[in-house]
């Protein structure tokens, strides 16, 4: 291996996640069936089963190494294994061929795996292996990636926990008397207080010990809180926590179930199983769901997670207090959650044509209806939306020899002068085309956090609804000659 310039590894060690824990897993380099414990959960790696040569493989074993030396375990049997099995390279000589390589690159669909692809050419070329080339890294970084925007799913977002549901969660916390309940029916019932409390990440769980619980004697009454994993913010050896307040109710759960809980590792790990080990980061999810399924309320972990951010921007918290709260290391979903506040999401439903604020006002707007065929061309009205050339919306009530001194089509539906034609199809055009308008000013005067005093977004929205007022009534009259 003449290409090489490294000497390999005998060993890998990866520390533990957890604090104060001393145990560390070994993988032996030479070794073809690679076994790791992440959160609770066993992956692997058999590079007998990956359909390329021994030199790739080495190539391949020395990148993970890189890897599970620079991030989480989690990242990398999360993103790395899964780019192992997507690659479709078979020799390590096709690393400098850059058809292959960038025909490798787009064929892969998932963006967090594409970037894993980029990571490992372009850690291949800094270790000087001679196959990597640097005018493919340029290549690469040349194509765009087909990316959503980061939690774009919380923009518009209709699908939030309910009051109802909420009622039924704080019912079934504190109405059952906890000094009846099993072991396991304790344990359940706190994870389910903790999500709707603190909305933590599984992994958060999962890496809780019993000494993160803390409580303080005041005056009249305790106070509770728990040293929070912030497992978002950690390499596998350094993890970060910040205390956060729980309720007294909870608090007092805690200290009864701490009592009773028995486990014979070290550090002393929260949630145990009744065999003593620590649950996984998997099982903390199943208990939340099936705790909710109980009572008739089908959500997750992440719906829990996403009503504990968009509760505290309804109060008006801002990016920085969500960011903080949730354990972000950005302010960017905690400004998703602030824009999709329902004052925010009014408007953006306004401005999309979603919301009959504005119908009793268009029936006052436009004049009658007219068959196209009856209208001269140069009466009918034609004109740019976006950019999108639309003809023939309807005739324009003004003398032929005038020019009508507003802008066409945008003007149009709200004008008396105006006479749509029978045929809807070209309103649903123009409808459609007026969305994405719209929908393009939203995610602009959204990350500059103005969305509530653009005027763009304000006159799209009326014209959206006079678009769909003529729409709703060409539906109608066809109904009526039916």
């Amino acid at each position: 291996m003449n290409y090489l310039k490294i000497t390999l590894p005998s060993k890998i060690l990866l520390y533990s996640e957890i604090e104060n824990d001393n145990i560390f897993q070994i993988i032996e380099f030479d070794s073809s069936h690679w076994k790791v414990k992440c959160k609770g959960s066993s992956y692997s790696i058999n590079w007998n089963k990956l359909s390329c040569s021994h030199d790739l493989k080495i190539i391949l074993k020395l990148f993970i190494d890189f890897r599970f030396k620079n991030n989480s375990i989690s990242t990398v049997v999360g993103n790395d294994f899964r780019f192992l099995k997507k690659i479709k390279l078979k020799d390590a000589k096709e690393l400098k061929n850059e058809e292959i390589i960038l025909s490798s690159y787009i064929s892969i669909k998932d963006y967090a795996i594409q970037l894993t692809f980029k990571k490992f050419y372009e850690w291949g070329f800094k270790m000087g292996i001679s196959f990597f080339k640097l005018s493919i890294i340029k290549s690469l970084r040349e194509i765009k990636l087909d990316h959503k925007t980061p939690y774009e799913k919380i923009f518009l977002q209709q699908d939030f926990i309910s009051e109802i549901e909420i009622d039924k969660i704080r019912s079934f916390i504190k109405l059952i008397p906890h000094d009846n309940l099993s072991f396991t029916e304790l344990r359940n019932n706190i994870i389910l207080q903790l999500s709707y409390e603190l909305a933590p990440r599984p992994s958060q769980f999962w890496l809780l010990n019993q000494t993160d619980f803390n409580f303080t004697e005041g005056k009249n009454t305790r106070y509770y809180s728990l040293n929070l994993p912030m497992s978002k913010k950690i390499k596998s050896y350094d993890v970060e926590k910040r205390k956060r307040s729980i309720s007294k109710e909870l608090g007092e759960k805690f200290l009864k179930y701490i009592k009773i809980c028995k486990s014979k590792k070290k550090p002393m790990p929260m949630f145990i199983n009744k065999d003593g080990d620590r649950l996984s980061s998997k099982d903390f999810t199943k208990i939340v769901k099936l705790e909710l399924e109980k009572i008739g309320v089908y959500r997750t972990p992440t719906d829990l997670r996403h009503n504990l951010a968009q509760s505290l921007a309804d109060q008006g918290a801002s990016a920085e207090i969500i960011a903080e709260i949730l354990g972000h290391n950005s302010t960017v979903p905690a400004r998703a959650y602030i824009a999709s506040t329902p004052k925010i999401a009014d408007i953006k439903a306004n401005a999309l044509g979603k919301n009959n604020k504005y119908k009793k006002i268009m029936k006052m707007l436009t004049g009658d209806f007219k068959d196209e065929n009856e209208v001269t061309n140069k009466q009918k009205i034609k004109g740019m939306v976006g950019s999108q050339y639309i003809g023939g919306i309807g005739k324009c009530g003004l003398p032929e020899d005038t020019t009508c001194p507003k802008n066409p089509i945008y003007s149009c539906y709200s004008c008396i002068k105006f006479h749509p034609f029978k045929n809807k199809s070209q309103h649903i055009n123009v409808k459609e085309e007026l969305q994405k308008q719209a929908q393009y000013f939203l995610d602009i005067t959204e990350k500059g956090n103005d969305i509530e005093y653009n005027r763009s977004v304000t006159q799209l929205e009326k014209t959206i609804t006079a678009v769909q007022r003529v729409i709703d009534l060409i539906d109608l009259k066809n109904e009526r000659t039916r």
